[in-house]
């Protein structure tokens, strides 16, 4: 596969932040939703107050949506227009979801991990980060394209191809990792977490942990994108 794209004129800046938001926020709904429905079925989750954890769940979603399309968007756009390859790319996806995971991390952690109800599961939340990860990069990798190459493909294979990138290389990345992490064992335990939690404190732990993940997934973001763009260019050419 080609590693290089041309460095051709992408579509206008201007309206860059508020696609950015918006696949952000979708993104973070759909991760969200699907994390929600899975808690659901855990034992003595349905009794808890909603009302109030709604509230909260839709505070996050935005939070956590407007980091995302903020900071992972404009590394993966800035990768993008700047002699782009898949590691520029995965770099620039890589810096911007380490500083979009600081508020989300602290928010969930020290917001929802202080509460005295189940464990959501570690597995758990990684599925629902990477599901989100994937819709974020199908609704946000189409602008990345240059101006030159989106013209020759319509709106709707453009959309195909994210998906397509997307599906494949995150279900891949996905699988490969939680095999890898369940056969060496390095998904953290609730009983880790705990220690962890009373040696630093919940604040401390969020950030860290957002942080870090929000690196990994914006890797991968940025690693999804650089596909989608080889996959674009060739479709345009053929």
């Amino acid at each position: 596969m080609d590693r290089r794209y041309p460095s051709t004129t992408p579509e206008p800046l201007s309206p860059w932040g508020l696609r950015a938001a918006a696949s952000g926020i979708a993104a973070t709904a759909l991760g969200a939703g699907l994390g929600t429905m899975t808690y659901l079925q855990i034992p003595g989750t349905a009794s808890m107050p909603w009302d109030r954890l709604g509230i909260a769940i839709v505070l996050f979603m935005l939070v956590a949506g407007l980091c995302v399309g903020a900071f992972v968007g404009w590394g993966t756009l800035w990768a993008s227009r700047h002699r782009p390859s898949l590691l520029r790319l995965a770099v620039g996806g890589a810096a911007g979801g380490a500083l979009a995971g600081i508020l989300p991390g602290l928010f969930g952690f020290a917001g929802f991990g202080s509460l005295h109800a189940p464990y959501m599961g570690t597995l758990n939340i990684l599925s629902c980060c990477l599901a989100g990860g994937t819709a974020f990069v199908v609704l946000w990798a189409p602008r990345l394209l240059p101006r030159s190459i989106a013209q020759r493909i319509t709106p709707a294979r453009r959309f195909g191809l994210a998906a397509l990138a997307a599906v494949i290389t995150a279900g891949s990345v996905g699988l490969l990792g939680g095999m890898l992490a369940l056969s060496l064992q390095l998904l953290p335990t609730l009983a880790g977490v705990k220690c962890v939690v009373h040696t630093v404190g919940l604040p401390a732990l969020g950030m860290t942990a957002g942080s870090l993940l929000g690196m990994l997934g914006g890797a991968l973001v940025g690693l999804c994108c650089g596909i989608f763009l080889t996959l674009a260019r060739r479709t345009a050419d053929a």
